[in-house]
């Protein structure tokens, strides 16, 4: 039938004669004859046939399989299998684990800008004991710096023999002997061999310092050379002299008050106690005797040490200020701050309708020498025409070149200049010591600006040690 789906039985006879293509058996043509087949025996055959053919490509994907596996966790965990085998192999005392001790908890800071170290103050040093207010100071300076220091005998110094020894007399035993005398300032005293040494409490800043030691109106008298030490090593004075002709009230001019005696500036450099010593052979009626007192520093305006660093220091020199000047002829001065000078001040004269006469004298007298001197022009409209001489002892003397005067127009000097006056050879007739003015004169009715500041004495060569 068209409609059925299965194969006809294949024809097993030739059609045209009926016979078979292939003679077989009965037993092999016969249905009933041939023997029941067992199914179930066929599908475990083939089952094991089919098993037979995939098996060793089945193993082969399961080895391939586990070799990747094994392969991996062996990487996996091969720190762990070392320390196993490791731990196997070399019987190594196991090492005790740290024990951690739970800590407080910190409450984190956040910073949010960056921690600026601290800037160094501009007075790192510690402040001395021993400073005072300028204003305090007596007998008073002429100028005024905003400190000073007071190494006084009673606190800062080392008196050798001690002020018990027999040998010394305290200011107070004269006031007793002499009811009419007033001692302000007290102070010891003694006719006997001895020294003494001023030092610092604490190390001064460095800087420029100017030392001076105390002329009592009683007591003091004669000469005594100071040493001045930084960490025990000798300073040189800068400007100045170490040693001191003390005043007395019988010499000339007479004393007749305390006076401060300048021991020369000094530059502090380095750390260390500052130390001023001197020492003196026993005294007697005629030599006076030695009295130990006060020792001044002063600090200098930073501006002194640019002024010195324009003069040659192969010189001994001596400055005195326009402080230390005085002013005759003038009714009105006009004291200039804002511009480069000797303690940071100058005066300035302009259009003087009188004679003005300014001398500038050193308080102590000096050894005899030839000396040049200069005098330091600050920046002004220095168009003013005056005159300067030389003093000694109060005379005037010609310049070595044998001029009487010396006429300048005082000139414009941006930053301020040291103008060379001459030189002066002193007749060898003042010796040993001579007293040393500069004289400045300035005619009435001279149109324009003139200054008055510091003056500058310079031996040329340095004289002989005393």
């Amino acid at each position: 039938m068209a409609g059925d789906s299965r194969q006809e039985e294949p024809n097993l006879t030739d059609p045209s004669s009926g016979e078979e293509l292939f003679p077989q058996n009965e037993s092999a043509l016969d249905p009933e004859a041939q023997p029941e087949a067992d199914w179930n025996e066929e599908d475990e055959t083939d089952d094991e046939e089919e098993e037979e053919r995939t098996s060793p490509i089945t193993l082969a994907l399961i080895g391939a399989v586990a070799v990747a596996l094994l392969a991996f966790l062996v990487w996996l965990y091969l720190p762990v299998i070392t320390v196993w085998v490791g731990a196997a192999r070399t019987p190594t005392p196991q090492l005790a684990l740290p024990t951690f001790t739970p800590r407080p908890t910190r409450t984190p800071t956040i910073t949010l800008t960056p921690t600026i170290p601290p800037t160094a103050t501009n007075t790192p040093y510690a402040p001395s004991a021993y400073s005072i207010n300028s204003q305090e100071l007596q007998p008073p300076l002429p100028w005024l710096p905003a400190s000073v220091i007071i190494l006084d005998d009673d606190r800062a110094v080392t008196p050798s023999p001690d002020y018990i020894n027999p040998a010394w007399s305290p200011s107070s035993a004269i006031s007793t002997q002499l009811p009419a005398i007033v001692i302000s300032e007290p102070y010891h005293t003694t006719f006997g061999l001895g020294s003494a040494t001023w030092q610092m409490d604490v190390p001064l800043k460095p800087g420029l310092y100017e030392l001076f030691v105390s002329d009592t109106l009683y007591s003091s008298s004669g000469a005594l050379t100071f040493t001045v030490g930084l960490g025990g090593q000798e300073l040189k004075p800068i400007t100045g002299r170490q040693r001191v002709e003390f005043w007395t009230t019988s010499g000339t001019p007479p004393q007749v008050e305390d006076l401060w005696h300048s021991i020369g500036l000094y530059r502090i450099e380095q750390d260390g106690l500052l130390s001023v010593s001197t020492a003196w052979d026993t005294r007697d009626e005629f030599t006076g005797p030695v009295a130990i007192d006060r020792v001044l520093i002063v600090p200098q305006p930073e501006q002194n040490s640019d002024l010195i660093s324009r003069i040659p220091a192969d010189r001994i020199k001596y400055i005195i200020d326009d402080s230390q000047a005085v002013f005759e002829g003038i009714d009105f001065l006009l004291p200039v701050s804002d511009q480069v000078a000797w303690n940071g001040e100058y005066e300035k004269i302009i259009n003087t309708a009188s004679d003005v006469k300014i001398v500038w004298e050193l308080q102590d007298s000096v050894p005899v020498s030839t000396y040049e001197v200069a005098v330091f022009i600050p920046e002004i409209q220095g168009n003013a025409v005056v005159t300067y001489r030389l003093l000694a002892n109060g005379v005037e003397l010609p310049r070595a070149d044998g001029a009487p005067l010396v006429t300048s127009a005082q000139g414009k000097w941006p930053g301020g200049q040291w103008v060379l006056l001459g030189s002066w050879e002193i007749p060898r007739i003042y010796e040993p010591r001579v007293r040393l003015s500069l004289q400045m004169d300035i005619p009435a009715n001279t149109p324009g600006e003139a200054a008055a500041d510091a003056v500058i004495f310079m031996t040329t060569p340095p004289p002989p040690e005393e």
